[in-house]
């Protein structure tokens, strides 16, 4: 698959899921846009919009370290786990938000959060190790030839 079509499609989805979070909140009844509940979900909307666009910046500069045009099955489905996971972010920030003493909604939004990050570690790990012949991230000859981006 051709580097930038996977570039496409993860702008999209971000895009998508970034404009779905806002649209899950609803303006109270009363009109009244601040209560704490209302600023309480604004907090929460910009903290993960925030997370959002850290996510996908971190995304687009580990796929700076492919050198060819080309995405093998391994690069493509990583990639895929980490939009799946971003595609809950809507539901856990609406539950969360919702839900606030809910141990259960916590837990997901922290998880939601998380889960992205771990996985973009093991896929830059991926992405070096396969792209410099075997080379581990933390080795210092790494270091050295990617100064030089």
């Amino acid at each position: 698959m051709n580097k930038s079509r996977i570039e496409a499609l993860t702008d999209g989805i971000f895009a998508v899921v970034m404009t779905l979070t806002v649209l899950e909140f609803k303006v109270p009844e009363d009109g009244n846009l601040f209560s704490p509940n209302v600023l309480l979900m604004l907090l929460i909307y910009i903290t993960t919009f925030v997370a959002l666009a850290s996510i996908w910046n971190s995304l687009h500069h580990v796929m700076t370290f492919i050198k060819s045009n080309k995405i093998d099955e391994l690069i493509l489905w990583s990639n895929h786990w980490i939009l799946l996971i971003v595609c809950l972010f809507p539901f856990s920030t609406v539950a969360h938000a919702e839900h606030t003493n809910s141990l259960t909604a916590s837990l997901a939004y922290v998880s939601t959060y998380l889960i992205p990050w771990i996985s973009l570690i093991v896929f830059s790990h991926q992405i070096i190790y396969k792209q410099y012949k075997g080379v581990l991230l933390f080795e210092r000859e790494i270091w050295k030839e990617l100064k030089s981006f």
